[in-house]
């Protein structure tokens, strides 16, 4: 369970991913808990904002597992992108999540309401989240419970932790 009742947000996910040098030590300063904007491990872990910054916990995004990239399109000439068949994401998402189970790291999917949340893009999720499920000690848990549990692994969710 959060470790915070409130009636403000405890977590922080930047628009783009697109932090300042200033974005960390600000969430700190409001009392965030989390930040899942970097996407420098692949594991979870805490860090400290600044000095003298209470620590917070980072849940690492990647942009192989955003829904944006795949499905988006982009107007650019020199960058023609999105417009994917559903089933190619469906496949790169159960490779990607394969490599994350085998090593037992976290897998923290991105997903936009106005893109995935498209009737013909929901089955896919659905078959996603069966084929997770298929597998032994798989758990889904939102931000906020993801991040208590880092605290509570001593800083670090992972292999190594």
């Amino acid at each position: 369970m959060c470790p915070l009742r409130r009636l403000w947000p405890i977590g922080y996910r930047c628009p783009s991913w697109l932090t300042s040098a200033h974005t960390m030590s600000l969430l700190s300063e409001y009392g965030f808990l989390y930040d899942s904007s970097m996407m420098d491990e692949e594991a979870p872990y805490t860090f400290e904002p600044a000095p003298g910054k209470p620590e917070m916990v980072e849940l690492p995004v990647a942009w192989e597992l955003d829904d944006a990239p795949y499905f988006l399109f982009n107007f650019s000439p020199s960058y023609r992108a999105g417009m994917s068949s559903p089933d190619k994401v469906l496949d790169i998402w159960k490779t990607e999540f394969l490599a994350a189970y085998a090593t037992h790291h976290f897998f923290n999917l991105t997903m936009h309401p106005q893109v995935s949340g498209r009737s013909h893009r929901l089955l896919i999720v659905q078959e996603l989240v069966e084929f997770m499920m298929s597998k032994e000690n798989v758990r889904f848990m939102r931000c906020c419970d993801a991040a208590s549990l880092v605290i509570r692994c001593n800083g670090r969710l992972g292999p190594n932790g």
